[in-house]
């Protein structure tokens, strides 16, 4: 199966060539094929393959990722991976130490076993575990794999850490977070946000307030409304009394500012809000943005690529915005690559491919 069937055919294969459709070719009654590596990009019979090596590789691997998330889905019924670190840490450790996922994973969390077994950028197995038998190689192929879509939810509680780190947020026991523009994905990935938990010994109870139009209410109330639940903790978080909380309000935040359900929050998250570039930048997004700008509280916000980081940074530099860390590539940004269909020709984004902090005005 490839990407374009898991897509349910939404966009049409096309020669990467000559850019004709299936449709106009078979009225010429010229083949369209199908690239044999990458089974993704397409050329027609009176065209070359012209997409290149590296990029038919990254399709390649995107194909890899989403086969294994099918297997796992008819293996276990869930598409989504949580590798979060089992046992809560008893001392803190910097994420500002690691270099990247494979640190992480080997230094912080808990999964020294993968050493000398993947590539540190996680592209491959390492070359002493390639060599090894069929059936271990297959073994450390699906271990990779499974960390490898892991860090798709774990990006999340990751990149509000490291934020946290830069604003020096790390002393407090209590914390609450206003997640912005948040849909099913983030309520998906819920139970990964204990990592915050397990990594941040002093922190005691944390609390997440997820708001925006596609926000779900809990008791599948009317917009306009807040519900709030908690969330269970592991056995260890609750043997030392920690506590989880999470809040929904199905509306715009600027909106949920004036209500009396409001509290100040610690940190806003915004993950790949796309509010300049999206649909709804004007009519959702811009008031919200001029509102976190005056309000003075610390706001993290990430990009699906580079250049939608850049557009974001231009309006935020125009609104007066101070920059506590200026855009960037997120080292805890998803390994999962994604192909752009409609942008940018043979671009890749990923989830939280970008980060940066604002805090009040200059």
């Amino acid at each position: 199966m490839t990407y374009l069937d898991l897509i349910g055919g939404r966009a049409q294969p096309y020669c990467c060539t000559c850019y004709r459709s299936g449709n106009q070719l078979s009225t010429r009654k010229v083949t369209l094929r199908a690239c044999g590596r990458c089974h993704l990009l397409h050329h027609c019979d009176e065209c070359s393959d012209s997409h290149s090596s590296a990029v038919c590789a990254t399709y390649q691997e995107q194909n890899k990722i989403e086969q294994f998330r099918i297997d796992l889905f008819e293996d276990t019924g869930k598409a989504s991976v949580m590798a979060c670190t089992a046992e809560p840490r008893s001392t803190y450790k910097s994420l500002a130490t690691c270099s990247a996922w494979y640190d992480y994973f080997i230094n912080i969390s808990d999964k020294p076993f993968i050493e000398g077994k993947v590539a540190p950028d996680f592209s491959e197995l390492s070359k002493a575990a390639a060599q090894a038998g069929l059936e271990q190689r297959e073994f450390e192929e699906r271990r990779r794999m499974f960390l490898l879509l892991a860090t798709d939810n774990l990006t999340m509680p990751l990149t509000i850490l490291s934020a946290l780190e830069d604003l020096r947020l790390l002393e407090a026991s209590s914390l609450h977070i206003h997640l912005l523009g948040a849909t099913g994905r983030e309520f998906l990935a819920m139970a990964s946000f204990e990592e915050i938990l397990h990594l941040n010994p002093v922190l005691k109870t944390f609390t997440i307030t997820a708001i925006g139009p596609s926000s779900l209410l809990m008791d599948h109330g009317n917009e306009g409304r807040e519900t709030r639940q908690d969330i269970p903790c592991c056995q260890d978080c609750q043997s030392r009394g920690r506590k989880r909380f999470l809040a929904s309000y199905k509306g715009l935040y600027h909106d949920y500012t004036k209500s009396s359900l409001f509290e100040k929050p610690d940190l806003i998250v915004a993950f790949n809000s796309g509010f300049v570039d999206g649909d709804d930048a004007e009519s959702d997004w811009d008031q919200t943005i001029r509102m976190i700008v005056d309000s003075g509280t610390a706001a993290l916000f990430t990009a699906y690529n580079p250049r939608e980081a850049l557009h974001e940074q231009t309006k935020m530099k125009r609104l007066g915005a101070r920059f506590i860390t200026e855009p960037s590539e997120n080292k805890w940004r998803s390994l999962v690559p994604m192909p752009e269909f409609l942008d940018v020709e043979y671009e890749i984004w990923y989830q939280n491919y970008y980060r940066y902090i604002i805090k009040g005005r200059m």
